[in-house]
Order: C-alpha cells, then structure tokens, then sequence
C-alpha cells in the first residue's frame, strides 16, 4: 500500500472535487492544501540564512500557516516536537504535517491536492516517492474558470503559458516514473465516468473501491469546504457532468 499520494497538474482542474471523493475512502486522508510548499520553499534561503541547519522556527511557521488555512484542518493540534523530530528538510515537515493529519483520521495513506506542488516534484520523489495523480482539464476551460476567481492568473495569455509549462513539467517527470505509481485522470472523463475513474486509481492504490465515495458531497469535509468560501461552493452538489466546453459561452473568440 502506498502509503501518500500527490496531485499535480495545474490548478482549476478539478482537483477539489477528486480530493473530497478520496477522501471519503476510510484508508486515505485528504484535507484542503495550505500550499505549503509553494508558500515556503521560495523562503528557503531566508530561513537559511536566519536559523542555519534549525528547522524549529521553519516547522512553527508551517503548522502556524496550517492552522490558519481558509479551510481549517478540523480535529487537529499539531505537535511541532512530533513534526521536528524527524525532519531534515521542508520536504520531511511536509510529509510529517501529513501524516499528523492522517493520524487523527485513522488513515493509512495521505493525500495532497496540492498541484502547484508539480514544481517539486524532483525532491517529493527522493524524499517521500508519493503516488502520482496527473489530473488535467482542457486548457481553455482552466483560463474561464481561472478569469471568475480571486487568486491566479486572470489574462488568458498567462493562463496558457503557465497551463502550457506545467502540463509539459508533469508529462515529462512521468515518463521516468514506474506505471503502478502514477496515473493519468483527465477532469472531463471524470465528469463522464466517475466510478470508472475513481475505480482505476483505487485499483493502482491497491485499495477497495465503493460507490459511497460518490457521495462525498454529503460528507463534513465537503460541507465544511464549501462554507469557507465562495471558490469552493460547488463541492455540496453531486458530480455535474455539463460542467466542461464552458469556455465556448465565457471567452471571446479573441481569447
């Protein structure tokens, strides 16, 4: 059994929707990203340069930046002796935040949706070999749903080029990854063929598959998702299968 699993991709893809499906398997624990990585590890060389080989002070910022996520993590008092201990690196904080979360879920595997983390990728796979969910969604519908949000890009220029990088990032670090620990999950097919999808990645995490996963919409996680902000209020409602060629009615021709 694998024993953590990492998104990557490019955001807007659906990878909220996926998360709150896994998460609903009593063996995975699938909390909201706080982008850890892509928040501190720019801050490296500061801490670095501050603090020396001391993480102390690295590993109270990032449970800090946990507790103070959009979408608060419930049930959890984070250790940060528990969290220190073992750490080397980010890298190990990150997976050791993880597992504390996984913990208090009585989870076996740990998830991160967090696709932006396509950019570590290098380093998660010699520090931690996670599973890898490749989950991608036609580039156009990425920019109009990217243009109705608070955060990223909002041109659809910019849109493309980081669509464009981070796609090519993920198709080449999978070419020299072994088949049984990626797997490839477009957002449309998803709509289309949820239990078939959803059975295929159970089926390369070696777990069982059941129908209630379906159902994460009802679950707490979902609710409480949903009441933290607008960005996420779709995630109460069922699996809309029309929710994709939006981009004929939202972009211009131009764009």
């Amino acid at each position: 059994m694998f024993k953590a699993i990492q998104f990557i991709g490019t955001q807007r893809s659906g990878s909220n929707l996926l998360r709150l499906i896994l998460n609903q398997h009593d063996l995975i624990s699938a909390p909201h990203p706080p982008h850890l990585l892509q928040t501190f590890v720019p801050l490296m060389p500061y801490y670095h340069a501050a603090f020396g080989n001391d993480l102390s002070v690295l590993v109270d910022n990032m449970c800090q930046w946990v507790e103070f996520n959009p979408v608060p993590w419930t049930g959890v008092i984070l250790d940060r002796r528990k969290i220190l201990d073992p750490s080397t690196s980010i890298y190990d904080i990150y997976e050791q935040i993880y597992i504390e979360k996984a913990k208090i879920d009585n989870a076996k595997i740990w998830c991160c949706k967090s696709t932006f983390n396509v950019h570590y990728v290098d380093q998660l796979e010699i520090k931690i070999k996670p599973f890898y969910i490749h989950l991608y969604r036609d580039g156009r519908d990425v920019a109009a749903s990217f243009k109705k949000i608070m955060v990223g890009p909002k041109h659809v220029y910019h849109v493309a080029q980081q669509w464009k990088n981070e796609q090519m990032i993920s198709l080449r670090f999978l070419q020299d990854i072994p088949e049984d620990r990626k797997i490839h999950i477009s957002y449309e097919s998803l709509l289309d063929q949820p239990d078939e999808i959803v059975g295929s990645i159970c089926s390369k995490l070696e777990i069982d598959y059941t129908s209630d996963m379906l159902n994460y919409y009802t679950s707490e996680e979902s609710k409480h998702t949903a009441s933290s902000g607008k960005m996420w209020e779709a995630v109460i409602k069922p699996i809309v299968k029309n929710n994709k060629g939006k981009f004929y009615d939202e972009l211009t021709e131009e764009e």
